[in-house]
């Protein structure tokens, strides 16, 4: 669901691992019970940094991945939220996007429990597969205070 096939070996999950842990902001998603790393979430160019309505934000893009044997549990939500709240407080970014691929009705969800508002739906090449499909792409902005 996450826009890249299956790892068919240990050494291709060890490369992708090590890859994960050299960037500045991916950070695991941990299981509390167990402190078993269970998925990941990262913080990436935005997709609205070229569009002329949002180019002048400061903001980042949210990324994540679940293991499927913690599907439907209410924890990417409340990892979503937590990195929400970091990235407008600690960061002072003034909005934050995310997207979907069309089939992905999960993370679509995921978006709308965490505020998110639906922008428009373009294509898209992954940098890491190569395969073209269709995004959601949405955006949250940084509520304001009161």
């Amino acid at each position: 669901m996450a826009g890249w096939e299956h790892h068919d070996s240990i050494d291709v999950s060890h490369g992708i691992l090590m890859s994960f842990i050299s960037k500045k902001n991916e950070f695991a998603i941990v299981l509390k019970e167990s402190n078993k790393v269970i998925g990941s979430l990262g913080l990436h160019d935005s997709w609205a940094n070229d569009e002329i309505d949002y180019e002048h934000l400061i903001m980042k893009e949210i990324g994540y991945v679940l293991s499927k044997d913690y599907w439907g549990q209410g924890l990417t939500p409340e990892a979503v939220k937590a990195i929400i709240d970091h990235c407008f407080v600690v960061y002072r970014l003034e909005a934050l996007t995310s997207g979907h691929s069309l089939s992905n009705s999960q993370s679509k969800r995921v978006l709308e429990k965490c505020g998110f508002k639906y922008v428009k739906t373009r294509g898209h090449i992954s940098e890491s597969t190569g395969f073209h499909y269709h995004g959601m792409k949405y955006i949250l902005f940084k509520p304001k205070e009161e």
